[in-house]
């Protein structure tokens, strides 16, 4: 039995029908699966009925209904649905889908498979269970021979596909280069309620316009890059430490308004009281360290000088010894937390 929540206030008797029931009466319209009824949302029926009738019939076919969509396949790792793999799945969909948008509903659990919508997979939409409970995961990167476009757990390229409740992730390690969670080049995309999660350049919006909210992004270099036309609605940081004196300064940048003005996040509720994170020079509406957690820094004049000092020194040593350079930025660093 589907349970509807309703927010509309009609004084008109709707009468929402079942399969067993709709050979008895007269239907006005139907909610249906993969297009073959007048609408695919009950919302969007009841909203379209008249209002002020004696009497409307609104015919649910057969076929399960999630979060207010009739979904046309979905899969599980227990084989309870009609596909065990997302790939299966993907490729069941129809292709150039112009008018109707096809519904895969992916049940908790992980899936160690790349994926890839094509261009002809167009108007697709993939349901999770959950950023914690529906994870799509593989590992491989840059360092095994790959081009960092072919790294990608998952490559999508169908034009208006939209996700939401799923983690991306690459788990290739920090030291095996580039290794992207998701690739995008799918013009008019949405991701919602999404987390993206890997080590280097974790989400490649290479072309089109692109549509993000609510969703995470783990990373430690190049969070995000590529071409595409970006909006992010979500608040992000500047970081968070993993453990004692972890040491980060953002210095000398420009912070837009999508941080946070907390600036930073605490690990897991691990206490921040040994770790140096500074905010130095920086410039941009999210610059403003004034709503700052009490544990970040910012300086300024006094630094300068020590930053003079250092940066005379490492000019030069950037171009000829790359030993020397790290030993130099390791003896700032100290010195720094010093004056901290």
């Amino acid at each position: 039995m589907l349970a509807l929540t309703m927010s509309i206030t009609l004084t008109m008797l709707i009468t929402l029908c079942w399969s067993s029931q709709a050979q008895f009466i007269p239907i006005d319209t139907i909610v249906a699966q993969y297009g073959t009824g007048n609408f695919a949302r009950v919302t969007d029926t009841i909203l379209a009925a008249p209002n002020f009738s004696a009497q409307f019939y609104i015919w649910i076919k057969e076929g399960l209904c999630r979060d207010n969509h009739c979904l046309h396949s979905s899969l599980s790792r227990d084989g309870t649905r009609n596909f065990t793999r997302l790939t299966d799945a993907i490729l069941a969909a129809p292709n150039f889908s112009a008018r109707r948008r096809f519904y895969i509903w992916i049940k908790e659990g992980l899936y160690r498979e790349n994926i890839f919508v094509g261009e002809e997979k167009t108007n697709l939409t993939l349901f999770g269970d959950g950023m914690d409970k529906t994870i799509i995961s593989v590992n491989k990167s840059n360092a095994e021979g790959l081009k960092t476009f072919d790294t990608a757990t998952a490559g999508i390229h169908g034009l208006g596909f939209v996700t939401q409740d799923i983690t991306f992730e690459n788990t290739a390690g920090p030291y095996m280069n580039q290794a992207i969670a998701l690739r995008s080049e799918a013009n008019n995309s949405a991701f919602y309620r999404c987390r993206f999660r890997g080590y280097q350049d974790t989400l490649y919006t290479k072309v089109g316009i692109q549509f993000f909210s609510n969703c995470e992004i783990y990373s430690t270099i190049d969070f995000i890059f590529g071409d595409a036309t970006v909006n992010l609605t979500f608040k992000t940081f500047l970081g968070r430490p993993w453990g004692n004196l972890s040491t980060t300064i953002v210095m000398q940048s420009y912070l837009d308004d999508i941080i946070d003005p907390k600036g930073w996040l605490e690990w897991n509720g691990r206490s921040p009281d040994r770790v140096y994170y500074v905010e130095y020079n920086n410039s941009g509406p999210g610059a403003n360290t004034q709503g700052r957690v009490k544990w970040a820094k910012s300086k300024t004049s006094f630094i300068d000088k020590i930053l003079k000092i250092y940066l005379f020194k490492v000019t030069p040593l950037i171009l000829h010894n790359f030993m020397d350079l790290r030993l130099l930025l390791s003896s700032f660093i100290m010195d720094l937390r010093l004056l901290l």
